[in-house]
């Protein structure tokens, strides 16, 4: 004997779950062309997949590799003192890190790192994947290393300046004046200095009022402030601006002085590209030259300045200076 009212059930479970299959089908074809499972749909964008306890976002990539990005972490305050990039899946060495001022970060909050990354070409639209590590402490605990996220990105912003880290509150950016007249500088003099301030625009007030100068390291926050003032161009979106600067009871030598570096790679392998070098030399054989915190010496590759900070024997009566 049929018994038809189970029939009529079987069909009706099928008419409603029949239904809620397709909603999901069509539900899983809108995230398929929306790229949400193509993982290369990540390749070339600006984007940054933060690890567990990590934040990461922001993320903006010039043509020189300088790549920045907002940082922070989700379980407690820790003091950032090194950044750095790579391709490779291994957790980099502590010595291959850019070291940093000490940035302090709160528990779910973030800052504006830079990092220098390993890019192929120099070009507007080149893409870059890799992971963002930094070199950290916390309240609990001693050095370590944590790897941030991976991160994907084209170069979007024409840049030529040198890496320099942090741009925190109080961070600087190194101005090198070169004296290149027979006669050394009268002290008292005035300066005008012109940079693109749309470059910095992310860490400066609209109208340029927190920008200032000082004397000393500039690779070290601090230094002796030095009276300024804009005549031109004091907004943070201006191509060019226009400054002057009184130098106060500074002084520029005559035909600054340079001596040769010669690098020489004596292993069997070629070094990586954008690797660091440890210089160490006797300041005190240069010390007439030297300001007493060595915040006067600089390095170039022929006329590209390099980033570069005093690791240790950082005054002019050093025997041992290490940069």
């Amino acid at each position: 004997m049929q018994k038809p009212i189970k029939l009529q059930s079987a069909m009706e479970y099928l008419m409603t779950y029949g239904w809620s299959i397709l909603i999901i089908a069509i539900a899983l074809v809108v995230l398929f062309e929306l790229g949400v499972f193509n993982t290369s749909s990540l390749s070339g964008s600006n984007a940054c997949i933060a690890q567990s306890g990590y934040l990461c976002s922001q993320v903006s990539l010039a043509t020189n590799g300088i790549l920045s990005a907002q940082i922070g972490n989700n379980y407690g305050t820790i003091t950032i003192t090194g950044v750095t990039c790579t391709t490779s899946t291994q957790v980099p060495v502590s010595s291959s890190f850019n070291s940093i001022s000490s940035v302090k970060v709160s528990d779910g909050e973030t800052t504006s790192l830079d990092f220098y990354c390993p890019i192929s070409s120099n070009t507007i639209g080149t893409p870059f994947n890799g992971k963002l590590w930094i070199i950290f402490t916390s309240d609990s605990s001693s050095q370590q290393i944590g790897e941030v996220g991976v991160v994907s990105a084209k170069s979007s912003v024409s840049s030529s300046s040198a890496f320099q880290g942090v741009f925190s509150t109080g961070s600087s950016v190194p101005i090198t004046l070169t004296n290149q007249q027979s006669s050394g500088t009268q002290s008292n003099f005035q300066q005008m200095i012109y940079f693109n301030p749309s470059t910095y625009s992310s860490y400066e007030n609209s109208n340029l009022s927190n920008i200032e100068f000082t004397s000393g390291s500039s690779l070290t926050n601090g230094g002796t402030p030095l009276y300024a003032w804009i005549e031109s161009g004091a907004s943070s979106s201006a191509a060019n601006t226009v400054v002057w600067v009184n130098l106060g009871s500074t002084t520029l030598g005559a035909n600054n002085n340079y001596i040769s570096v010669n690098v020489i790679n004596s292993q069997s392998t070629a070094t990586g590209t954008n690797f660091q070098q440890m210089i160490s030399f006797n300041a005190l054989s240069y010390s007439n030259y030297e300001a007493s915190d060595l915040g006067n010496i600089r390095f170039y590759a022929g006329s590209t300045e390099l980033y570069s900070w005093c690791e240790s024997g950082c005054t002019s009566t050093s025997s041992n200076a290490i940069f």
